[in-house]
Parts: C-alpha cells; structure tokens; sequence
C-alpha cells in the first residue's frame, strides 16, 4: 500500500494491523469501535464479514491502519468459492500487515486448547512470523476472574504474544491501552492515508453493505450467508437533490427470492427504508434506494457465480 505523502518527521509511525480470530468473536464491532466510525457491518450472524476492510485510525504522531477480516474456519464444500475467497482475503490481510491482532472471547468456547477453528488461527499466525498481540473479548460478560485468569495462562503458556490485553469491544473497556500497545510496536514511516480519511472504501461498496446487513437483521437465519448485494447505479445529488441508487439483492433459489420480498414486497421496502436511513447518516443527504431481487442459481459455489454477482474483488 502506497503512503500518502512525505512526513518530515522522523519520529512518526504508521503501520498496517491485521484483525484476526474465528467468526462471531466481535472483530467487526472493535474495528468500528477503534475507528469511531461504522466502517464494518455487524450482525449476531457468524461470516457476515466477505472481504477486508480497512479503517484508518490518526493518534498525535502515528496512524494505524486496521483490517477487519472474515473469521477463519474450517473449510466446508458448501458455497466453496465464497469460503475458499473468504479465507484467502484473511490470509491476505495477515500478509501485508505489519503486526497481527488475535481476538478471541473470554468465555468462548475451547480456549484454543480444544477447539478446532482457534487452532487454525493459532496456526496461520504461527507460521507468519508476524509480532502478534492477543486481545481478550467480551470480558463485560464475565461474572468473575477466574475464566479469564484460565483464559489468560492459556495464551501466555504459548509464548506468541508481546501482550495480553482483556477488552470489552462493545462497552469500549480497555482500548485505549490496546491502541497505545498497537503503537508502541508499529514501524516509524509516513502516515497511508491523509488526516480527514477513516476508511478506503468507496461509497458504494458502504451503501452495499448497508443493505447486505439490513437483509442479514430482518431474514434472521433463512438466508443471511446465501445473499449477496450489487449496486448498480450511483448517482450523487446534486443542488439538494437526492442520490439515487439501485441495487440488485442475489439469492440462489426461488425460494429465498420470495423470502426476501415478503408478503406483498412488504419486507424489502422495509429493508430499503431501513438502509436508505443509514445512507442518508452516511452520505448526510436524502436518498432515493430502488431494490430488485434476483435468483442467481448456486452463485457462491463457484468463482463465475461470484464474477457474475460482483463478489469477486
């Protein structure tokens, strides 16, 4: 990634922070949390994160650059192409980061002593070589130390991480001692992106999103990971007027197209309704959100199925 102007300062220090763990650990929510900004969408349904995200974090003398990334699992012949994608923008991310943020939950499940996904992550971040800091989760639904004590020896008893740090993602517990720990270790260097700037994604790919995570809320578990969403058209507002967009929703079966439509389209005008209010605190003006819903048999099973629905980066 390309820095985006010359610093004078040779004290400065920027770097890129990739944000690790299985699916449902709250990566999403810290990214957003961090940033101060609703970069990532979240939902109570686990692999809602597709790709990586960046958000740009600016503290007196560095910036850090965050990567939200898709949970890492287990592989499963299902949707393959889009599993098989998602776990590629994972590695990726762990790639070309400076350093490696592992985030797991306090009371979640195996610890990484039994659990077959954390072993995974354990794993990769071994073999990258890259400084890893281990960031202990949801510690507010704690009702004592002792978990997160057991928790705790657990991940120092493996040596791979110059800290430990108990957060709480969601009540905002402990990150700013997470930032300064992230900064300490960052590399000196010019900043990656100018100070105004807390994300690089386009404005389309967020009002995608947006409705992405109204389907996800509003279908609950009928179709979450087998919808996907293009925009077709973006046209800014211009003199007051509205911007005008319309999207196309992919589902795979005839079924799932009639689930997100509802009785009478009354669903997906609540979607819509629902998404174009989080367009208009984004954009901060009036939008004008024109929805179709389209099958397109089996798409996240192969890589044409996610050319032809855009998922394909």
């Amino acid at each position: 990634m390309a820095r985006a102007q010359k610093e004078n300062r040779n004290d400065f220090r920027s770097g890129l922070v990739a944000i690790l763990g299985r699916p449902n650990v709250g990566k999403s929510t810290l990214l957003n949390r961090l940033v101060g900004q609703p970069v990532a969408i979240v939902t109570p349904v686990a692999q809602t994160t597709r790709r990586r995200i960046r958000g740009v974090i600016h503290r007196p003398g560095a910036q850090l650059v965050l990567i939200d990334t898709p949970g890492v699992f287990l592989q499963r012949k299902q949707q393959a192409a889009l599993l098989g994608q998602m776990r590629a923008e994972a590695l990726a991310a762990l790639h070309e980061a400076d350093l490696a943020l592992l985030l797991v939950e306090a009371g979640g499940r195996g610890c990484g002593a039994d659990d077959e996904e954390d072993r995974l992550v354990l794993e990769l971040l071994r073999r990258s070589g890259k400084k890893a800091f281990l960031a202990i989760n949801k510690i507010d639904l704690l009702s004592d130390g002792r978990t997160l004590g057991a928790v705790v020896d657990f991940y120092r008893g493996l040596g791979m991480f110059e800290e430990i740090l108990p957060i709480s993602a969601l009540k905002r517990r402990g990150l700013g001692r997470l930032l300064s720990a992230l900064e300490k270790r960052l590399p000196p260097g010019p900043p990656f992106f100018p100070p105004d700037m807390f994300t690089d994604e386009s404005e389309r790919s967020l009002c995608a999103e947006l409705i992405r995570q109204q389907i996800i809320l509003q279908t609950e578990d009928e179709i979450p990971f087998r919808v996907a969403v293009g925009i077709e058209s973006f046209r800014e507002g211009a003199d007051k007027q509205p911007t005008v967009i319309q999207a196309l929703v992919y589902v795979e079966r005839d079924s799932q197209k009639g689930i997100v439509i509802g009785r009478g389209g009354a669903l997906i005008k609540a979607i819509g309704s629902a998404a174009r209010r989080q367009m208009e605190k984004l954009l901060g003006g009036k939008v004008y959100l024109e929805l179709k819903v389209k099958t397109a048999p089996d798409w996240s099973h192969t890589r044409s199925g996610l050319r032809r629905t855009g998922q394909l980066l």
